[in-house]
């Protein structure tokens, strides 16, 4: 998923509004919670399989930054300063940089949906409460 598709999906059920006045509406209410649980599963389980991916191409850079710049030094003094180890050094902190700009919106996003997650599983609780009541079986 894009950045912009689970800020789309996360927006959907942002915006979703509750009233209840029958016991049609709470089965509504059910039923909608219950779409919106899979959604913000399935949000959950794709922001885990982006992380995994950001965090591999992170290693994987930085294996072959760490090989391209070894290749080119031979020597003792070459390993402990000179040119290619400013470059290094730059290139993993661009490198750096980057992942944790990548991570920290997928991070939030993650946060977020576990917490819409738990407050899903509260209204659910509440509705049932409310169904009961009109169904008369406290």
């Amino acid at each position: 998923m894009t950045e912009l598709d689970y800020l789309t999906e996360l927006d959907k059920i942002y915006e979703f509004e509750i009233e209840i006045n029958s016991l049609g509406d709470c089965r509504r209410v059910m039923a909608t919670l219950n779409e919106q649980e899979d959604i913000l599963k399935k949000i959950k389980r794709s922001v885990k399989y982006d992380i995994r991916l950001v965090e591999s191409s992170y290693l994987k850079k930085r294996a072959y930054i760490r090989d391209k710049y070894t290749d080119k030094q031979v020597g003792l003094l070459d390993s402990l300063g000179g040119p290619f180890s400013s470059s290094r050094v730059k290139e993993m902190k661009k490198l750096d940089n980057d992942r944790n700009n990548n991570l920290e919106f997928f991070y939030e996003i993650k946060f977020t949906t576990e917490n819409l997650l738990i407050q899903t599983e509260e209204l659910r609780d509440n509705v049932q409460q409310i169904m009961r009541e009109l169904l008369g079986n406290y």
